[in-house]
């Protein structure tokens, strides 16, 4: 009898003596990150059976553990300054690969730093995982890529080339034209366009324009250009406003039809990119935009040798001396090389002056006061003028309008004049006047334009600029708030876009998706477990995605140490999840989940335990008290 309770009490003991340790190690680690409490799960031994009357009575042989449970409770949630402390806001677990073996394990412990090589490592070395995030194209988003990798913070990310530049503002519907041109220059010609001479210092001239905004936007080797945007109230048609699209004709490296580059050519073109027309209705809203792009076929300057005639006298034709000289042009044919060179516009030029009523030519215009000799031209677009020329020993150059100059070498000037078709002296010229196309548009319906520019940036060039340097291309939309999905189809306005209201011009919206070469400069987490990095110029790019596990029996998974987990036949193998679905938790960033030790609970355990063991002793020495006056009875 006195034996039998002996051991049934040191059972208890022994069970309880494991619950005091369970109470202990839950004490050590109510600080501890992530840690999750453990309770003791006590059963009772088989019980004897005894036979009395035909009953069976049973008596209970003690007590011993059944399990040490890992209760997974949500831990409450501690905020942090570090943006890579981690917490997870419901069930799963962090994916680390082992640093010494390389193994996978899992941990509610989000306490992770930035290792000199970028991995997201907790205190002891172990990475975090995560899936990799693909680089998007512009306008499209990140997609992941793969399985789970660690996840390595680049420190430094290339540049990007910008692809679309957004300015919306209004324009004011009380400003007058500053620019004026000729009717029929208006969109054929060089129309607004005109007014920008890359040549000069600035190369536009203030009171050419009413409104203007500026971009930086950068080359794929991440060099910054800066974009600048010329907006003027149209002289000829009502609620409509002419805009160019420009770059610095200093960096200006797009190729003309000769092979030279924009900025080596010294043209009043350079820098020239685009020219559009914005058409509103009555109330400021925008109805239309048109836009036609620089074509290079015609862009760059030939110096050529203007031909030679020498005429027969006669009642009806006058002697001419054989002249020499150049044209700045954009065609023709380069004497030095033979190269063929196109044009949209030429210019035929007549030495004289034509009466319009009788078509006689003559050597003055007898309209002139005092009467002078000069040159007649037209072009292939319908305009036609007279340039006087007060002295025939005066070289040049003679202005023709849209960037065409006639100089002649002194001495060989014209001295006289004969008929057209006959015998008079003409020469055909091509100007600088550019061909324009109609503007393409992107995949989102916006008016796009081709930059190029040299992939040394100039101020690290030296002078002279070869015509062989190496440079970058890259086409560029403009975002105005107002979309042609189809090019010349109808206007699809977009929830903010350009207007024309009685206000001050203003910008409203400037944006562009380019960048320089980036530093990192902090990192910062999702709800969704999306690792952002932000960079300098405050580019943010999405790296990884963290990945979380979940098990189906928590319970049962081995305890390894260091807040770290593996699976077992009990609880079984994990499955993957994105942070905030398939019933994973959402992903704290700035955040730590607290142990789950609750110390008052422990304290009452503690206390329990402590006189469920004192009682189980008290048995013992209880039944030795029994014992030993069974045997004094003996005695």
């Amino acid at each position: 009898m006195a034996i039998g309770t002996m051991y049934r009490a040191s059972t208890g003991m022994q069970a309880l003596g494991t619950g005091m340790q369970t109470v202990s190690n839950n004490l050590a680690n109510v600080n501890t990150v992530g840690y999750k409490a453990q309770r003791t799960n006590y059963q009772d031994l088989i019980s004897q059976c005894y036979f009395s009357g035909g009953n069976i009575n049973q008596l209970g042989k003690g007590s011993k553990v059944n399990t040490l449970q890992t209760v997974f409770n949500q831990g409450s949630f501690m905020s942090s300054e570090q943006d890579t402390d981690l917490a997870i806001a419901g069930e799963g677990f962090f994916n680390i690969r082992n640093a010494r073996t390389g193994d996978i394990m899992y941990t509610r412990a989000g306490n992770y730093t930035i290792s000199k090589e970028g991995l997201l490592e907790d205190p002891n070395g172990n990475v975090l995982q995560g899936w990799q995030m693909s680089i998007p194209k512009a306008g499209q988003e990140a997609v992941r890529i793969g399985n789970p990798v660690d996840i390595k913070l680049v420190t430094k990310v290339p540049p990007v080339a910008t692809t679309e530049v957004t300015m919306i503002g209004n324009l004011n519907s009380t400003d007058k034209s500053s620019y004026y041109y000729p009717t029929t220059n208006d969109w054929e010609g060089m129309g607004f366009a005109g007014a920008w001479n890359g040549q000069a210092n600035p190369p536009m001239d203030t009171d050419s324009y009413s409104h203007s905004e500026s971009m930086r936007i950068y080359d794929e080797a991440g060099n910054p250009h800066d974009l600048m945007v010329y907006y003027q109230k149209n002289p000829h048609m009502e609620n409509v406003w002419d805009y160019i699209v420009t770059c610095n004709p200093e960096e200006d490296a797009r190729t003309g039809a000769d092979g030279s580059l924009m900025f080596n050519s010294k043209s009043e073109l350079a820098g020239l990119v685009q020219k559009g027309k914005l058409t509103f209705d009555a109330d400021g809203k925008l109805k239309d935009i048109e836009a036609e792009n620089f074509d290079m076929a015609g862009s760059q300057v030939s110096t050529v040798d203007a031909p030679s005639f020498s005429g027969s006298a006669s009642s009806q034709a006058m002697q001419t001396a054989t002249i020499g000289g150049y044209y700045t042009g954009a065609s023709g044919t380069d004497p030095e090389t033979g190269q063929s060179i196109t044009s949209a516009r030429s210019y035929t030029i007549n030495w004289g002056w034509q009466d319009p009523a009788t078509g006689i030519w003559s050597e003055n215009n007898p309209t002139t006061n005092p009467p002078s000799s000069g040159m007649t031209w037209t072009d292939n677009l319908g305009n036609s003028g007279f340039i006087p020329v007060s002295d025939k020993n005066y070289a040049g150059p003679y202005d023709f309008g849209s960037g065409l100059n006639v100089t002649f070498e002194t001495g060989g000037l014209p001295l006289e004049f004969g008929q057209p078709g006959n015998d008079a002296m003409e020469i055909t010229a091509h100007s600088e006047q550019v061909a324009w196309s109609y503007g393409a548009t992107n995949t989102d319906g916006y008016f796009s334009f081709d930059l190029s520019f040299t992939k040394t940036p100039m101020s690290k060039l030296e002078q002279p600029y070869p015509d062989n340097l190496e440079t970058v291309s890259q086409t560029v939309s403009l975002n105005m708030g107002a979309r042609k999905p189809f090019g010349l189809g109808d206007l699809e306005l977009d929830e903010v876009s350009m207007t024309q209201y009685g206000s001050k011009s203003s910008t409203v919206k400037t944006n562009q998706d380019g960048y320089p070469e980036g530093s990192l400069q902090r990192v910062s987490v999702t709800d969704d477990g999306k690792v952002i990095g932000i960079y300098d110029k405050n580019r943010q790019e999405e790296l990884y995605q963290i990945t979380l596990t979940r098990f189906r029996n928590t319970t049962d998974l081995s305890k390894q140490g260091d807040n770290l987990f593996m699976p077992t036949r009990q609880s079984g193998e994990g499955f993957d999840c994105v942070p905030g679905e398939d019933g994973a938790g959402s992903v704290l960033g700035n955040f730590l989940e607290q142990s789950t030790v609750d110390t008052a609970t422990e304290i009452v355990n503690m206390i329990m335990t402590q006189r469920g063991f004192q009682a189980n002793s008290k048995s013992i020495t209880t039944s030795d008290s029994m014992l030993a006056t069974a045997i004094q009875t003996k005695k």
